[in-house]
């Protein structure tokens, strides 16, 4: 019984197979790659945006230690 594995026609079966795979493979890392970068100025909008509450969390802070301070103040002066 003569084998198939060695034919040609085999052969050119599995280089079809291979070309097919890796084509796949390509182009799944490709959608991969195009995924993140579409994803990337989301991040960096994110990133901004927790700057910004950061920055207004601060100014809050900054403006109730202000208001404190102006009322103890007001508080040790006493009624005028």
């Amino acid at each position: 019984m003569p084998s198939n594995l060695a034919s040609p026609k085999h052969a050119g079966y599995l280089i079809l197979e291979w070309v097919i795979a890796t084509s796949c493979l390509a182009g799944f890392a490709l959608l991969v790659l195009t995924l993140l970068q579409q994803r990337e100025p989301l991040i960096v909008n994110q990133q901004q945006q927790h700057q910004q509450l950061q920055q207004r969390y601060q100014q809050q802070q900054q403006a109730t230690q202000l208001a404190e301070q102006r009322w103890l103040l007001q508080m040790q002066r006493g009624p005028l």
